[in-house]
């Protein structure tokens, strides 16, 4: 390899690896990645005795072990938080996932068990109904309204509606 910006890629022109069929580029992409990675061993791996144990970011011109993102272990909070911004980004409704699951990146992490109790209240909800609601073709129950972080989701999707769209 000549710089480090090759490992692992192939430098084809983009109307080039367009024509080449999904399996051709598969082909490719996997024999650069034998050519160009190291042999697989169990002390590079980190935990267990199989590829697919492998936990962490690595890339083979790093080092000659894995690097990890954390060596601590998530809390349950934090697990509780991916989980719910999954559940609020893949609800599948494109305009419903991009609503919510920018909120959800932009609050979560601020929001403790008692508020994320409520979030969690919130998408358990119908997606027609939250859309109906979202959209204000039918006005947000007050019982549902009462939900402090469907008061926040609300104020969010309105200040996101009054920002001007810039089109370039």
């Amino acid at each position: 390899l000549k710089d480090q910006s090759e490992a692992r890629f192939c430098r084809l022109a983009p109307d080039q690896s367009r024509r080449l069929p999904s399996m051709a580029r598969w082909r490719l992409a996997s024999s650069l990645m034998r050519r160009h990675a190291p042999a697989w061993s169990p002390s590079t791996a980190g935990v267990g005795s199989h590829p697919g144990t492998l936990i962490g970011l690595w890339h083979p011109m790093q080092s000659s072990s894995p690097r990890f993102l954390s060596s601590e272990v998530p809390t349950e909070l934090e697990k509780r938080r991916k989980r719910l911004t999954w559940r609020a980004k893949c609800r599948g409704w494109l305009e419903l996932d991009v609503l919510m699951g920018t909120f959800a990146a932009k609050h979560i992490n601020g929001f403790g068990d008692d508020k994320l109790d409520l979030f969690e209240e919130v998408l358990e909800l119908e997606n027609p109904d939250l859309f109906k609601w979202f959209t204000g073709q039918t006005p947000v129950p007050e019982e549902i309204k009462s939900n402090e972080v469907m008061a926040l989701l609300l104020a969010h999707i309105k200040e996101g509606a009054e920002k001007p769209m810039v089109h370039n």
